[in-house]
């Protein structure tokens, strides 16, 4: 969806990826939630909302500080 342009429904999506909380992942989940919310700060570039976008990737941080994505992407927000 990110590539047709279709932010709106792909951070539906993704919203909806937060909702379970499973108690077994292949991954950290601390990294998997952070990884979502980088990318819906992503969605939220696509629609022109630096606002959400920023508090995404400050939650993104907060759940993992070294990831790279979003802390690249933070530089572009201030």
């Amino acid at each position: 969806m990110l590539a047709a342009k279709d932010y709106q429904n792909a951070l539906g999506e993704y919203k909806l990826a937060l909702k379970p909380s499973p108690d077994k992942l292949d991954v950290d989940y601390k990294k998997y939630m952070s990884r979502l919310n980088t990318r819906m700060s992503l969605c939220c570039m696509g629609m022109n909302d630096k606002t959400a976008m920023a508090n995404y990737l400050l939650w993104a941080l907060q759940l993992d500080p070294d990831n790279k994505d979003a802390q690249m992407m933070q530089k572009t927000v201030k």
